[in-house]
């Protein structure tokens, strides 16, 4: 994953006063955190893919336009 979507996830989990929540490292603490963690990570995997796709769907919509008017 891009360092800078981690760091920026990072920075979120942190300023959420994880250490408050986190005061007795138990299992249930730590699967909290890390169900949050992959939420947040699942999160930007989809922005991320759904970026794409858009890009993929201006491209070809480019692509097509460039086309017909050579045709033309």
């Amino acid at each position: 994953m891009d360092l800078f979507i981690l760091r920026s996830l990072w920075r979120k989990l942190k300023g959420n006063n994880c250490s408050k929540n986190m005061g007795r490292n138990n299992e249930r603490n730590i699967k909290k955190h890390n169900d949050k963690l992959h939420k947040e990570q699942d999160k930007a995997k989809k922005a991320a893919m759904a970026r794409k796709e858009k890009l993929k769907q201006i491209t070809k919509q480019f692509n097509a336009n460039k086309q017909n008017e050579i045709n033309k």
